[in-house]
């Protein structure tokens, strides 16, 4: 009988060896991942930092955009405003609304004259506009109420867009009651989709194609916002011929 093995203290020395071995190699790999994963990670977050950056830039220029998308749709009512104060022959009114007077009906003996030039101006405009998209506007207002470029501003943009929404008549209800203007649009066009009315004075949304590509949704959050801001309410409802109804209050700020 023969037996052959391998002591177990040979064994035990060679795994030494080995281990000696490869502990320098295991060491330099260790060291060379370590580094690695520093320079990959700071590579990452130079990386997020840029697009953080990237994003940032974006974001501003939205902010940017939309101001100015605002300023625009503003500055269309004032000029239809300022059409109808130069078609009445109002040029001193012209000049004073031009010149940015704020509040534009100020205090004083011709204020009730300056009122009265101011909203007929508004509404033979806003008139003007609706019936070049065959629109017909209907008012119920005095015309001693001391209007002011807020109060023309939300009735433009309702008006317009109820117009522009498909609506054959528009009809504008306005009154003065304790210090607050107290009005309503209302038109016979086809409504606002139910399912729509919880976001209407979101800004950005429309119900209409944007055929322009500057953009929508702009006309009722402006309304909601001047209205707020006059410590208001705004509410929309349906008509008896199955249009829409906003009716708003809102602080004459004078």
């Amino acid at each position: 009988m023969v037996a052959v093995g391998i002591l177990e203290s040979s064994i035990s020395a060679e795994r030494k060896e080995a281990m000696g071995s490869l502990l320098p190699w295991t060491f330099v790999a260790l060291v060379a991942a370590t580094l690695a994963s520093s320079l990959l990670s700071a590579a990452i977050e130079r990386r997020f930092r840029r697009l953080d950056a990237v994003q940032a830039q974006h974001e501003q220029l939205r902010q940017v955009t939309a101001a100015l998308r605002e300023q625009s749709h503003e500055f269309g009512t004032r000029l239809h405003v300022i059409h109808g104060l130069v078609s009445h022959g109002d040029k001193d009114e012209a000049l004073r609304y031009i010149a940015g007077i704020v509040p534009v009906l100020t205090a004083g003996g011709d204020g009730s004259a300056r009122a009265s030039g101011l909203l007929s101006a508004g509404i033979e405009a806003l008139r003007s506009e609706l019936g070049a998209l065959g629109t017909r506007l209907e008012t119920d207002m005095d015309r001693d109420i001391p209007i002011d470029e807020g109060v023309l501003l939300v009735f433009a943009n309702l008006a317009r867009n109820a117009a522009e929404a498909g609506a054959t008549a528009v009809r504008c209800t306005l009154r003065h009651e304790d210090g607050r203007f107290v009005g309503s649009v209302d038109d016979d066009g086809p409504g606002i989709d139910p399912a729509d009315i919880d976001r209407v004075f979101t800004r950005g949304y429309s119900s209409k194609p944007d055929a322009t590509g500057a953009g929508r949704g702009l006309g009722l959050d402006l309304v909601r916002r001047t209205v707020t801001s006059r410590g208001g309410t705004i509410e929309l409802r349906r008509t008896e011929q199955g249009g829409s109804c906003f009716a708003f209050d809102m602080a004459d700020e004078r």
